[in-house]
């Protein structure tokens, strides 16, 4: 990929994968798990199942782009330190805002104080400041990333990749 044209159908892929996820995180656990639930339950529980599709097509859809944007650029002059400054001011601040309510400001709101998962999170709280939430999930499984907070991985290794 050598130009750096729009492709229409990616589009219509990162559509798919939206849907994938959100109908995933829509669902419910629990919904036709049982072998007495009714056929609907359990075939739309099936489908929701295949969710976690849509996050591995962001990552193929983010690595494809990325890469093409490094192709193009190779051999320009300053093109490595424009494309870390575009990543940089697209992704850092929102992500950096996110983590400084998520550890100065939530600890400090009414039930947010008092809840032990709140201090579990801000135990863990370098792994989120130094993109390793994927590595955190993997050395606890899952238990340190309370709050809904699970997702982090997915930026941890976007931003990995980015490194690499």
């Amino acid at each position: 990929m050598t130009n750096s044209r729009p492709i229409p159908a990616l589009d219509g892929v990162r559509g798919l994968a939206i849907v994938l996820v959100m109908f995933r995180h829509m669902s419910l656990k629990q919904m036709g798990q049982s072998p007495t639930a009714p056929l609907l339950d359990r075939v739309v529980h099936a489908v929701a199942s295949f969710g976690w599709v849509g996050v591995d097509l962001f990552f193929v859809l983010s690595g494809f782009l990325i890469t093409g944007i490094l192709l193009d650029a190779k051999g320009k002059p300053g093109a490595f330190s424009r494309f870390w400054k575009r990543r940089a001011l697209r992704i850092f601040p929102l992500y950096y805002a996110a983590c400084a309510f998520l550890f100065f400001v939530l600890p400090h709101i009414g039930y947010f104080a008092r809840d032990p998962a709140t201090a579990r999170l801000v135990h863990y709280q370098v792994w989120y400041w130094l993109y390793g939430v994927n590595v955190l999930e993997v050395l606890h499984g899952g238990l340190a990333t309370p709050l809904n907070t699970a997702h982090f991985w997915s930026l941890s290794v976007e931003e990995q990749f980015y490194l690499a």
